[in-house]
């Protein structure tokens, strides 16, 4: 197995080439969330490691930061474990993010099953009333 072929952002990662990361990540977005062998996501590694740089590249490239280890672990709870603040801060930031973001995209979805539903949005529905439709 060559290990660079196979997971180059993960070895750029590992050698903390964040140029070289930059530039692999332009042409193989498609590998932003590749598992390793240890079934660690690139930016998974880069927190591990401590590589500040590396995860904010990452995750300014959407990079999943809501992300589970296979022990259970999420992103913040290895960079908490990690012991650098300023890894704290960046995926809490960027977690909460790509939530909002995620709720948001949620929304037209919600208000057109709403629409959908006789008796919500017109006012024929009453909540306080003992009859219901449930």
């Amino acid at each position: 197995m060559n290990i660079e072929r196979e997971f180059p952002l993960h070895v750029a990662i590992w050698n903390n080439d964040i140029d070289k990361l930059a530039e692999l990540i332009k042409h193989n977005k498609d590998r932003i969330e590749q598992f390793d062998p240890r079934h660690r996501t690139p930016i998974q590694l880069a927190v591990c490691l401590g590589r500040v740089e590396a995860a904010r590249l990452l995750a300014q490239n959407d990079a999943d930061c809501n992300a589970v280890s296979k022990d259970g672990w999420n992103l913040l709870q290895e960079a908490i474990a990690n012991g650098n603040p300023s890894l704290v801060k960046l995926i809490m930031k960027y977690r909460n993010y790509q939530r909002n973001v995620q709720r948001i995209r949620g929304i037209p979805e919600l208000l057109r099953k709403l629409k959908e539903s006789p008796g919500i949005l017109n006012g024929n529905s009453s909540f306080d009333s003992h009859e219901s439709s449930f």
